[in-house]
């Protein structure tokens, strides 16, 4: 006859929570660091800003600028309109209309 395993002592009971609090502990601790981590690498990457305009100039707040000549040709200028796409309207839904889940079945 097989021999039947003894049950959990008081002792070993503990010993298995204070495990378990020390690993849910460890891993909290872990994915903080990580979203931190993440957090940093993403501030550094991508500033949320557009990058400025170089500028010419000395650097004392002053801007400097450079009088320019329109270019003379004999060849017909060509004038382009800038392209601008039209912003999309949201289709607004009627009052008597509420969204409705389904799950497929007949």
């Amino acid at each position: 006859m097989p021999s039947m395993p003894s049950p959990h002592t008081p002792r070993s009971r503990d010993r298995a929570l204070a495990r378990l609090r020390r690993l849910t502990i460890g891993s909290i601790l872990g994915s903080v660091l990580a979203l931190v981590a993440f957090a940093t690498a993403a501030a550094a990457s991508y500033s949320g800003t557009a990058a400025p305009t170089a500028s010419s100039g000395s650097g004392t707040g002053s801007p400097t600028t450079t009088p320019t000549t329109a270019p003379t040709s004999s060849a017909p200028s060509q004038t382009q309109a800038p392209a601008s796409t039209p912003t999309p309207v949201p289709t607004p839904l009627p009052f008597n209309t509420r969204p409705r889940a389904t799950t497929g079945g007949s």
